[in-house]
């Protein structure tokens, strides 16, 4: 089904969003939302689709400050408003009349793979979470890239940080660039992996707010596996250096009772989006959602 664009306010600021509605009203929705300055052309419509076409509504959308919803300064990750953004994206859909409000879905991928795992934890009107290659422990991830990166990166984050409090324009680095680049992600491959997420000549702002490189580092949403309740999905590429792995299997395995299904692939971090693998991802994805569905 093509997808119509829809809208939902995020504490005073319009949210852009897909709805994608199933022909089965009584199925479970999905919300979606993408990882790391990521938007939703960036492969989640590929998901949407597929979601959809296996019977389940699907809403998509775009965090604030990024994409096509509303807020200023642009290209600004705030850990707590997106979160916000989860709540108020959750809460629209279950005032939808198509809506069954107690069977909401939350997928993550990345930095949103995190995200999902602390909504889960709180909100127990959520049925089930799928994590894709998820942002697990902060420090782990931000010092995979090495000390010397995690110092630079520290840097510009308190330059922007300083900026921010005399009010003045954020201090711009670069989401993704090649090994040597002053880039939140420059291990050899990360450049090409994300920019393959685009469609052919979209444009895509790759500037992100350095700030949050001060803030992620302590971003430690693993930490609320333990507190949820419903079934989780948990997909880990045991070749991820974005995201690795270690963290998200030690945590799986520390988890009482069988709520936690744990899929390994021996893949890098951007391999999950595209092809050939994806559809061994969302396969295992759709798999998971009908034993609950």
């Amino acid at each position: 089904m093509v997808p119509c664009k829809v809208s939902f306010i995020s504490e005073g600021e319009s949210c852009a969003a897909l709805f994608y509605q199933s022909t089965n009203e009584t199925a479970g929705c999905i919300v979606m939302a993408h990882g790391f300055a990521g938007i939703k052309e960036m492969r989640l419509k590929a998901y949407a689709h597929r979601f959809n076409q296996a019977g389940y509504h699907v809403l998509l959308f775009d965090y604030r400050h990024f994409g096509e919803s509303e807020g200023d300064p642009r290209q600004l990750l705030d850990i707590d408003k997106q979160h916000e953004d989860w709540r108020a994206a959750i809460a629209h859909i279950q005032t939808m009349d198509c809506i069954d409000a107690d069977n909401v879905i939350v997928w993550g991928s990345s930095f949103s793979g995190g995200h999902v795992l602390k909504l889960a934890a709180e909100n127990h009107s959520i049925a089930a979470v799928i994590s894709q290659v998820p942002h697990f422990f902060g420090l782990v991830s931000g010092l995979a890239g090495g000390l010397v990166h995690a110092s630079k990166l520290t840097m510009v984050g308190l330059v922007d940080q300083v900026r921010a409090m005399f009010g003045l324009s954020p201090f711009y680095i670069d989401v993704v660039g090649l090994p040597g680049d002053l880039a939140v992600m420059n291990r050899k491959g990360d450049y090409d992996g994300y920019m393959s997420l685009l469609p052919e000549k979209y444009p895509y702002c790759n500037k992100v707010a350095a700030r949050i490189c001060l803030k992620a580092v302590f971003y430690n949403p693993g930490k609320y596996v333990k507190q949820i309740k419903v079934p989780i999905l948990l997909q880990v590429g045991t070749k991820d250096i974005t995201t690795p792995p270690a963290p998200v299997l030690r945590a799986a395995r520390s988890v009482p009772g069988n709520n936690v299904v744990v899929k390994t692939y021996k893949l890098g971090h951007f391999d999950v989006y595209v092809e050939p693998e994806f559809e061994r991802i969302i396969e295992d994805q759709i798999t998971f959602l009908d034993k609950y569905f």
